[in-house]
């Protein structure tokens, strides 16, 4: 937001240079990103008469000027197609450097005599752009120097207002935080309300209440319609608006001021006896003042008479009913609406405008009704208004809110003992008035215009930037054990477990964005038809919500490939979107090269699915417990022979569950990216991961007694996998039966075709006492007997 100092000094008394002002402001938390000076270069620019114009006797385009300038009359070619005889203009004479960096010469212009400037508002730095010379009113004084005749020397500074903040999209706002910060005291103004002289009024018909709670309108007739006056003008161009009429800029200059966003209707194109405050209608279409017509949907609150939409509610007016120079009678309007419908709204119609700007950001409820008083005070004296109607309401005053605060719990949060009394005429600027209770609490009435303020810990946050970030000094937090038995959901303690294993074996978490291309998702198999498209995307890019995360993770393993890094272990874990946005927590992960740091005795050893398999199985059973088992998949980018889904059961007569895949990537695959070294990838659904876990891990010593190994040799059918052997060892290994590992598998002679050996290196013990050899034994026996029925193994000879 550009604010003007000239008019903040309207309602806080301060003399502190711009920069220091921005300073302060940026410390207390209303970043200032620019400023610039406006009226330098102005010195030699003074308030002038055209005498005569005629035109250049050598240029068609331009005009020779007589141009008078208190006691001396120059002559000046001019180019402008606005220049006429008895115009009051800004005359820059010979010697001046405007804004712009222009310097002004005496010269000839195709042979004609130049002894200086008529100049624009653009080249008198006062606007962007013009079209013509600035024509200025004629009761202002000939031959004085403009910058004083107008006041235009005056400091702007763009304020960046964080979005709870919606107070501060004002001037009265910015000003109650600049009397804050340097203790002085805030000139509240007084608008005292207008009496009617006129019976003539429109009933209000709310039919959406739940978003527009305040509605207040006044209707006012035999207005003129014309230019405002040239201070109202140059407030509005220095805050960044474009002068359109009294009656609009009115509006505007009240909205600056007060952060009340204000609208005028003219009264004649309305039909009926009612404004009504409803939703559009289905294909319902309303031309804004934009020149655009735009197709409502039902989600839309608009401000309507009896048969027509006549404005977006809170965001823009309609082109059909807007104040133009023939308009004569007008409704004035001022509302409070709910910010989230607005800010739908305005989304959805790419339609941001000051108004939905400052409604999507909160406003007061309670200042409604006191700006369309003081709007209506200040068309009456600047339109000629002949009726004033009475103001018609809708909606009650907003009740005060009341928060207590401990000085323990200041003390608490920022490490220092400060009372709110020692603040107090700091907290006053900002209206909180605040008395002690007689439990010993700090009593604080809010102001309607403060909505951030919720919590005691807002009025700590208030304390503390009032007080002064820059002073608080650094201390040790006091925490008791209560303070440290934090309570983690089910989600955080997956998220922190996940992590956890990762930093461990030195994965690399990448962040991606969460959209992505309809073609990069097509490249990999996915259907784009059944994810959520984005109405306005930023380019074709990040058109699609992402329904899966491997696709860009690939992405991220082809960059740095290309850049040189073979060792790669990746991972995220963020989520993915469905066709209605609905939000899925996934993890995906991608290996490749080398499994360690190349040494010089050593030829490195490239990763392969099984290193991705067994991390895998490792961090899954590690959470869930159960068993892991693999099914069969067919995706076209991964190899047809070293692919799989993974399927969980809690035991192993449990019902499956499939949490997601893992493969390697295709050759071609791998041909087509320049890729040389394997990368396996994986995508898992974490959603069945949230609600299960297995029972809490504790710490178990070892045991003082020894651990007895032994070697199992299986001859077994080809077609058994070694999921099917691991879920026998789990289930008939018995109590003694501490760990066990594939130790070996072997084809070929002297085994018949068609199988296999596995070779399994068992580990038993006993925490209470040392095992003997026959009980060894005769556990090994009995899940060799167990394996024998559930996969036809025998002991190899």
């Amino acid at each position: 937001m550009l604010i003007s100092l000239n008019w903040l000094k309207q309602f806080v008394d301060f003399d502190l240079p711009s920069d220091d002002l921005a300073e302060r402001l940026s410390l207390a938390g209303l970043e200032v990103e620019a400023s610039k000076t406006l009226g330098q270069g102005l010195d030699q620019v003074f308030t002038a008469t055209v005498l005569e114009k005629k035109s250049h006797p050598d240029a068609d385009r331009l005009s020779l000027c007589q141009v008078r300038c208190g006691q001396e009359t120059l002559s000046i070619v001019c180019g402008a197609k606005n220049v006429e005889a008895g115009a009051r203009v800004a005359l820059a004479r010979v010697g001046a450097k405007l804004p712009n960096g222009l310097k002004i010469k005496e010269s000839k212009i195709r042979g004609e005599l130049s002894q200086g400037m008529l100049a624009s508002l653009s080249e008198l730095g006062l606007e962007e752009k013009s079209e013509g010379i600035w024509i200025l009113p004629p009761s202002i004084e000939e031959g004085k120097a403009i910058i004083e005749v107008l006041a235009l020397q005056d400091e702007i500074l763009e304020v960046n207002v964080t979005p709870n903040r919606g107070d501060c999209l004002s001037i009265q706002g910015l000003a109650r935080e600049v009397a804050a910060i340097l203790s002085k005291p805030f000139s509240a103004p007084v608008f005292p309300s207008y009496p009617p002289n006129s019976s003539a009024s429109l009933e209000i018909d709310n039919q959406a209440p739940e978003i527009c709670d305040r509605y207040f309108c006044r209707v006012l007739k035999g207005v003129k319609v014309g230019p405002s006056p040239l201070e109202v003008q140059l407030k509005l161009k220095a805050c960044g608006l474009r002068p359109i009429n009294n009656v609009v800029d009115t509006t505007n200059e009240l909205m600056l001021e007060t952060g009340q966003p204000l609208h005028a209707f003219d009264l004649d194109q309305l039909e009926g006896s009612k404004v009504l405050i409803r939703f559009a209608q289905t294909g319902e279409k309303l031309k804004t003042l934009d020149g655009i017509e735009r197709q409502l949907k039902s989600q839309d609150l608009v401000i309507a008479d009896q048969t027509k939409a006549l404005a977006l509610a809170g965001i823009m007016g309609g082109e059909e009913s807007s104040v133009t120079e023939s308009t004569v009678n007008l409704l004035l309007e001022s509302a409070h609406f709910a910010p989230i419908p607005i800010r739908r709204s305005a989304k959805r119609l790419a339609l941001q405008t000051d108004s939905s700007y400052r409604f999507e950001r909160q406003v007061d409820p309670a200042a409604t009704c006191w700006v369309l008083e003081e709007l209506s005070r200040r068309l009456i004296e600047r339109a000629s208004v002949q009726e004033v109607g009475p103001v018609v309401a809708y909606g009650e005053a907003p009740q005060t809110n009341l928060l207590s605060l401990k000085e323990s719990e200041i003390e608490r949060y920022l490490g220092l003992k400060i009372s709110p009394k020692s603040l107090e005429p700091k907290l006053k600027a900002l209206g909180l008035e605040f008395s002690l209770s007689s439990t010993g609490e700090w009593q604080f009435k809010i102001p309607s215009f403060r909505s951030d303020l919720t919590r005691p810990i807002d009025l700590i946050e208030e304390i503390a930037r009032l007080y002064g970030y820059d002073k608080i000094e650094e201390a040790f937090i006091q925490l008791s054990s209560q303070d440290l038995n934090l309570k983690l959901s089910n989600l955080e303690k997956l998220q922190s477990y996940l992590r956890e294993q990762f930093k461990a074996q030195a994965y690399d978490e990448c962040l991606h964005y969460s959209f992505c291309s309809k073609k990069l998702l097509e490249a990999y198999g996915l259907t784009a038809d059944a994810s959520a498209f984005l109405s306005n995307p930023l380019s074709e890019n990040w058109e699609v919500m992402r329904p899966a995360l491997f696709p860009q993770l690939l992405g991220s393993v082809v960059q740095n490939s290309r850049r040189g890094q073979e060792r790669l272990r990746l991972y995220e874990l963020r989520s993915v979107y469905g066709p209605t946005t609905e939000e899925n927590l996934h993890l995906s992960l991608a290996l490749s090269g080398p499994r360690s740091l190349s040494h010089f005795r050593e030829k490195p050893q490239m990763t392969d699915l099984l290193d991705l398999k067994g991390f895998l199985e490792e961090i899954l059973l590690g959470w869930l417990g159960g068993l892991l088992s693999y099914g069969e998949l067919r995706l076209s980018f991964l190899h047809p022979k070293r692919q799989s889904s993974l399927i969980w059961r809690a035991h192993s007569g449990a019902p499956a569950q499939t949490l997601g895949f893992l493969g390697q990537l295709h050759p071609q695959w791998l041909l087509e990216k320049n890729i040389e070294n394997p990368v396996s990838v994986a995508e898992i659904d974490l959603a069945f991961l949230l609600g299960s876990c297995k029972s809490k891990r504790v710490f178990k010593p070892l045991s003082d007694y020894p651990q007895v190994r032994r070697d199992l040799n299986l001859v077994l059918d080809q077609k058994v996998s070694q999921s099917e052997v691991a879920q026998v060892l789990v289930k008939k290994g018995g109590s003694l039966l501490q760990s066990w590992y594939l130790k070996d598998l072997y084809r070929g002679s002297p085994l018949q075709e068609g199988q296999k050996a596995l070779t399994y290196h068992l580990t038993y013990g006993s925490d209470q006492r040392s095992l003997t050899d026959e009980e060894v034994n005769q556990a090994r026996e009995s899940l060799l007997e167990a394996l024998k029925s559930a996969c036809g193994a025998r002991l190899r000879d």
